[in-house]
């Protein structure tokens, strides 16, 4: 990661800017709603879901950008500095730097861990969240625990209604490439992976070689590319072999039409689904 400003002397200005505004790290004044920071959009969208009107959301990092390549602004440290609870995913490098720097070193944190692009997965996070809003802000927590139970009912709603969409398109017989980011959304949907590659900078020429060998051999139909890690290889990788390429995104609000996680599962099937049928010469 790219620090283009010291930290230590942006963590000046903003103590200088709280002493002369009288700011108090990690204490709402009495009467204010908890401020919850989000690393990525995805943990932002479920805390909205399950916190409502009851909790102020700070997301991090944009939703088109990998959260291990962003660098760090100002409004991030003073958003950290008066927080009552930050969610993150566990593989933001600069999130430790960020607290200590902030001078809230005593704000709770809650990692929440695992595949969120998978429905039943995402089930269990919203629950994790809703626990933890629970214990910042104990006075609402039956309302939490009420806001979790209807999204998480919506959420497994639209991934039956998925699921059955995709066995009536018989989708396991078709096979996929697929950047490992997206492997667990395509698998859980029913496609047949055949082959899954790391982020493009992270791939030898030899690899190359081989998902093309893989490709060719298997009669793949999709290469699915992760917005976020690029998508230029998947590009390449489905004309060398004839495929169709698909790219799929894992936070909400980065392509239109995905503005919150079940848009974003939508968007996602609907873009696999319109890609097999075209593949197939059903469109």
């Amino acid at each position: 990661m790219r620090v283009r400003v010291s930290i230590s002397l942006i963590l000046i200005g903003i103590l200088s800017l709280g002493l002369l505004f009288g700011l108090g790290f990690g204490q709402d004044q009495e009467g204010e709603k908890p401020l919850v920071i989000a690393t990525t959009a995805i943990l932002a969208d479920f805390a909205e879901a399950v916190g409502g009107e009851l909790i102020e959301i700070y997301v991090i990092t944009p939703s088109g950008i990998c959260p291990a390549h962003y660098d760090i602004r100002p409004s991030d440290l003073r958003a950290v500095a008066r927080a009552s609870l930050v969610l993150y995913h566990g593989f933001e490098p600069w999130l430790e730097d960020l607290i200590a720097s902030s001078g809230n070193v005593g704000v709770k944190r809650i990692q929440v861990k695992g595949p969120w692009n998978i429905p039943p997965q995402a089930v269990e996070l919203v629950g994790k969240i809703a626990e933890a809003l629970a214990e910042v802000d104990p006075a609402d927590a039956e309302q939490f625990q009420a806001n979790a139970q209807g999204y998480q009912e919506e959420i497994t709603a639209l991934a039956d209604q998925l699921q059955a969409e995709a066995a009536e398109l018989r989708v396991g017989e078709a096979k996929a490439i697929v950047m490992k980011w997206q492997e667990g959304f395509v698998g859980w949907i029913g496609f047949t992976i055949v082959a899954t590659y790391p982020p493009p900078e992270m791939l030898s020429l030899g690899e190359v070689s081989e998902l093309i060998r893989i490709g060719r051999e298997e009669g793949v139909a999709l290469v699915v590319d992760n917005l976020q890690s690029g998508i230029d290889f998947g590009a390449r990788l489905a004309f060398e072999i004839g495929a169709v390429h698909v790219v799929l995104t894992n936070f909400p609000g980065a392509l239109p039409h995905t503005a919150t996680y079940l848009e974003m599962l939508r968007y996602n099937a609907d873009q696999l689904f319109g890609a097999l049928k075209a593949y197939r010469g059903e469109e």
